[in-house]
């Protein structure tokens, strides 16, 4: 699989030069077998656990916003808007253990906003290749400035639930208490940990670029966008 030059530069200023997207070889390999890896029973008890939290958050917040209106025009709701927050929900809670309530306020909250906003400048930008301002990030445009804000509003977000799961691995507080053979039921803790283990082997599958606080929030920067 070859990269295709102007698509990585979107990747890049996207997800990260790290993103399974970018990657080819080796390197791409390596970290398809850790996502695998990572996805063990307990993280997908997990999964399985925040959809229906998100799914009875969500009902009961339609419910409750329908009770308390006395418009009839309150009764019709987009559902796309709704599949939205309840995505972006399920991935906080199966992938970091965070709730972005989305659901529960019936609206974008401040990191669903930013992601929302660099699906669509994503996509947008991929529809007009042609344009120099489509793919010059670097030039001093409206664009590139609301979308170098929410990108990095996104990755210091990111960047504070991987420094408190690494906290918690080093405390030891990271284990699943149902079982005894060390699982965790938080994904993105899966993932550090299976990093850890292949950058530890004797043979060293992941150089020291590879195994980077940078790396690794690209990798998840991957799979919030996936």
């Amino acid at each position: 699989r070859q990269p295709i030059g102007l698509l990585n530069v979107h990747n890049d200023y996207f997800l990260g030069e790290k993103a399974l997207t970018s990657l080819n070889g080796k390197p791409w390999r390596v970290y398809r077998s850790t996502v695998h890896k990572s996805f063990t029973p307990s993280a997908l008890k997990q999964s399985q656990k925040a959809i229906h939290v998100v799914g009875n958050t969500l009902v009961k917040a339609i419910l409750s916003r329908l009770k308390c209106s006395e418009t009839p025009a309150v009764s019709k709701q987009p559902v796309l808007p709704l599949m939205k927050m309840a995505t972006i929900d399920v991935f906080g809670l199966a992938i970091m253990d965070v709730d972005f309530q989305c659901c529960k306020k019936l609206e974008l909250t401040p990191v669903a906003s930013a992601f929302e906003f660099l699906a669509g400048e994503f996509t947008r930008r991929l529809e007009t290749p042609w344009n120099p301002a489509s793919w010059l990030y670097k030039i001093p445009t409206e664009a590139n400035r609301r979308h170098f804000k929410n990108r990095t509003f996104i990755r210091e977000f990111i960047s504070k639930q991987i420094d408190q799961a690494e906290l918690k691995i080093n405390q030891g507080q990271h284990t699943n208490t149902s079982n005894n053979n060390g699982d965790c039921a938080n994904l993105l803790t899966n993932i550090l940990l299976t990093i850890e283990a292949e950058g530890t082997k004797q043979c060293g599958n992941l150089d020291e670029d590879d195994v980077s606080k940078s790396a690794i929030l690209d990798l998840v920067m991957t799979l919030l966008f996936g």
